[in-house]
């Protein structure tokens, strides 16, 4: 939790209302507003089991108040929580609005590209900087995770990214050698290269700090992965079992049940 400064989900509660507008339950008070059409929450998205923010092409999530509890600027990752499918127009994931320039020439600005993976960009002169990851898959949940090192600096700026938790792989070309400039209003699901469209988001977790190897591996087994069924091999399978030692001196009467509803 260290340096999360956003978290939405759309399996947890609090962070969403009845209209399906995205609530920050992290802590730091970012207020989103739904742009265009409502992006609407479904509770069994294409029958995985999990709930997700469907996009129409037409709506997005913004924060126009107070938005630079986190700019993008300095340290940062970003996880991203995707029902992936096969685009037939490239998107706009993420990006900090407003400023100067472009979103992808300041802070930060992600895009959902037709081949199923992501591109990343940042600063601006002489060059923008860009990175991708790797294919997300088709039709299926994915966590998606990026994280930069600060770019408030003439220095180089080192990008990275991480797949269902895996170790952290750099792919990035710093092609700039000037202090960006950075963004304004933080918007999920549109932007520059176009607004998402027959495709669904889970979760949006923003850190001001570089997460480790160690650390993005234990928030997706631990969280994203049970949460969304990442891996089940089909809908409503177990995905993760812990094993609770309830030998003496354990004295306390207990009960254990499964939650079918929930697949619990």
């Amino acid at each position: 939790l260290e340096g999360l400064v956003c978290y939405i989900s759309s399996t947890v509660e609090e962070s969403y209302d009845q209209a399906g507008k995205a609530n920050d339950i992290s802590g730091a008070g970012i207020v989103f507003n739904s742009v265009g059409t409502n992006v609407t929450r479904d509770a069994n998205i294409a029958s995985t089991g999990a709930p997700g923010w469907k996009f129409d092409g037409n709506g997005y999530f913004e924060c126009s108040v107070n938005p630079r509890v986190w700019d993008g600027g300095g340290d940062m990752t970003l996880v991203l929580v995707m029902y992936a499918e096969t685009l037939s127009t490239r998107a706009t994931v993420f990006e900090l609005a407003g400023g100067p320039y472009s979103s992808y020439q300041q802070s930060i600005a992600v895009t959902w590209e037709t081949n199923n993976n992501l591109s990343y960009y940042s600063r601006y002169s002489p060059s923008y900087d860009d990175g991708g990851t790797s294919t997300m898959g088709n039709d299926e949940w994915v966590m998606m995770a990026i994280t930069i090192s600060s770019g408030l600096n003439a220095g180089a700026r080192n990008g990275e990214y991480s797949k269902n938790g895996a170790a952290w792989t750099t792919n990035y070309n710093s092609n700039s050698n000037t202090a960006l400039i950075r963004g304004n209003n933080i918007r999920i699901g549109g932007g520059y290269a176009g607004t998402m469209g027959a495709c669904a988001l889970g979760a949006v977790l923003l850190y001001n700090r570089e997460l480790s190897d160690g650390e993005i591996s234990k928030l997706y087994s631990e969280t994203i992965q049970p949460r969304f069924g990442i891996g089940a091999s089909a809908a409503g399978d177990p995905t993760r079992t812990t094993f609770v030692d309830l030998r003496p001196p354990l004295t306390i009467p207990m009960d254990m049940f499964f939650k079918t509803s929930a697949g619990t």
